[in-house]
């Protein structure tokens, strides 16, 4: 087999990474969870926030995380603060929780160029657009009835900003440039399910995104940069009666299926 060129093996990693991090950016507060890959019917602690809210009355009381990662640029090896959790037990049969998480973003540029033509020359500038997405923090709470059935539900703040340039020719034909900025934010809602029948098995259900009030929209203009979050239903079933090990199934209504075994 005739091996790639290492420009198209980067380029294929840099799209898959880029796809890995739109396709989960609600998924990346625990590295247990990403592991495992379906972490549904198990979420139990403050990664139940992102998975499925039911599983923050596994709680055991006063639980706090902290996260950060080592930039991989060439350039810059400083540390980055990722994300900042704490979540608290109530009555043995409530819980809630909040998380800071300024390091759940993507950025990236967009090249542009804006031209003007008259009957001599033609001018070229280029700029880029700078677009950016978010979650700065996420809360929820979560009541457990008996011993088998829990619900949960977790509010995620999302922000959508785009940086970009205007151009205008004045009566002098002289080019001005104005930067001007753009935001968008909304909040959405996941509700979650957890049935514990016995000690072994676990069944999660989650509807992911399902209420979404927004408060601010990107103007026309804009809106081939706007964040969008479909709205979808995934379920689990986790089975720990193995020693030492842990298996789980996962499905979701967008046709993605994950059976891992930890």
């Amino acid at each position: 087999m005739k091996p790639l060129p290492p420009t198209r093996i980067g380029l294929a990693l840099f799209w898959m990474l880029m796809s890995t991090v739109v396709s989960n950016a609600q998924h990346l507060s625990s590295a247990r969870a990403i592991g495992m890959g379906g972490y549904t019917a198990f979420a139990g602690g403050l990664d139940a926030l992102d998975w499925n809210p039911a599983g923050l009355t596994g709680l055991k009381d006063w639980e706090i995380e902290g996260g950060n990662f080592l930039s991989p640029a060439a350039t810059s090896h400083s540390l980055m603060f990722q994300l900042a959790g704490i979540g608290k037990k109530f009555l043995e049969t409530s819980s809630g929780a909040f998380r800071l998480s300024p390091g759940i973003s993507l950025e990236f540029d967009v090249p542009s160029t804006f031209t003007i033509e008259d009957s001599s020359r033609t001018v070229v500038n280029k700029f880029d657009k700078k677009i950016s997405y978010s979650e700065p923090y996420a809360f929820g709470g979560a009541y457990r009835f008996g011993d088998e059935i829990s619900l949960g539900f977790s509010l995620h703040r999302f922000e959508n900003h785009v940086t970009d340039t205007r151009f205008a020719v004045d009566s002098n034909s002289v080019i001005q440039s104005t930067p001007i900025e753009y935001s968008a934010g909304a909040f959405l809602d996941d509700l979650g399910i957890l049935w514990m029948p016995d000690a072994r098995y676990r069944v999660g259900i989650v509807a992911k995104n399902i209420v979404q009030v927004i408060d601010s929209r990107l103007p026309d203009e804009a809106q081939q940069y706007l964040l969008t979050l479909p709205r979808y239903a995934r379920a689990g079933v986790g089975y720990s009666g193995i020693d030492r090990a842990v298996l789980s199934i996962d499905g979701d209504t967008k046709k993605q299926f994950r059976l891992p075994m930890r």
